[in-house]
């Protein structure tokens, strides 16, 4: 044979031993089915500071993926509570709440996406608190952790275009990482938002939006749904739920856009029903998994894919050592 054809035979050797490394290496449904963050499902807290399971437990307990908590600002600190009455809270300061949330993140390498919901109480900024706030979110959760506002509009120009043409990055790319949304004051979230040109740039926090009321269209330009920095949205799902708000959950989650409850009236039915239209966030009080096994939607993740079967070691974390 000549010694063309033997170095020919041996890089076409190499060549397969190659590629079937790399198939081996490459993780499950990384190219081949993504499973994007918009058709992941999540259990969630309400009020987690208040809850009687420690913010830590749950998350490493209960499948927690999902936090909220209530905020003011005072005296140029971030606190958290729920009203001016008092109530009990696990962690006074934001910054406490967020660093535990980052401990347990550090000491559980490969989790998923966990959502940080920060539920603004004030009637409007404070001097100052907005750089403190996210002074706070950066600076106790890690500025790399954050999947941004930026992250996802990248060099579109804005984050409903980017939904559009792009969509929401897959579940691998999010391991270890946080979205924090801010929620409560829709003033406060929309001057936020409006504070920087494209709006949001340069944030660590998204913004959400809460329809409340039973005409709105995705279809008109002109609908405050349509807002190019609107791409997630919090409905009271109080029972029982108004037809309207779960029809405005299946066509959210229809154009990408990530759709939350909370108040959830915590019967069986009503919860296989969310889960089955494809809310992506189940927003609990009822946070003990084992109490209430029902009120799960995975381990810890579940997913609502009604095209393509999710690829179930992309919903699943590496087991606790």
């Amino acid at each position: 044979m000549s010694p063309f054809r033997l170095f020919e035979r041996a890089r076409w050797r190499w060549w397969c031993a190659a590629a079937l490394l790399l198939a081996l290496a490459r993780p499950a449904g990384t190219q081949e089915n993504p499973v994007p963050l918009n058709v992941a499902q999540y259990k969630g807290s309400h009020n987690s500071y208040e809850r009687k399971e420690f913010v830590a437990d749950q998350l490493a307990r209960h499948r927690i993926r999902q936090l909220e908590f209530d905020v003011r600002f005072i005296n140029g600190e971030w606190v958290v509570y729920h009203d001016e009455r008092g109530s009990y809270t696990s962690c006074y300061y934001l910054a406490a709440c967020l660093q535990s949330v980052r401990d347990w993140s550090e000491a559980h390498p490969g989790h998923q996406a966990v959502y940080i919901w920060i539920d603004l109480k004030d009637r409007a900024w404070a001097p100052g608190g907005m750089e403190e706030l996210d002074k706070v979110v950066t600076g106790h959760l890690g500025a790399r952790r954050l999947f941004t506002p930026d992250d996802l509009r990248r060099d579109h120009t804005d984050l409903q275009t980017a939904l559009a043409k792009s969509g929401w990055p897959d579940l691998r790319a999010l391991r270890n990482r946080f979205v924090v949304v801010l929620t409560g004051n829709g003033a406060m979230n929309d001057a936020y938002a409006l504070s920087t040109t494209p709006a949001l740039r340069g944030r660590p926090a998204f913004v959400n939006f809460e329809p409340n009321r039973p005409t709105w269209d995705f279809a008109d330009p002109q609908d405050p749904l349509r807002v190019p920095y609107r791409v997630i949205f919090n409905l009271n799902l109080g029972h029982p739920v108004p037809p309207w708000r779960l029809d405005f959950i299946r066509q959210a989650r229809a154009r990408g856009f990530l759709t939350r409850g909370y108040n959830l009236a915590h019967r069986p039915d009503t919860w296989a029903t969310l889960k089955e239209i494809g809310l992506n966030i189940l927003s609990s009080d009822w946070v003990d998994a084992e109490q209430y096994p029902y009120a799960v939607v995975g381990n810890p993740l579940g997913c609502h894919h009604p095209d393509t079967p999710c690829d179930p070691k992309a919903l699943a974390e590496p087991p606790v050592k």
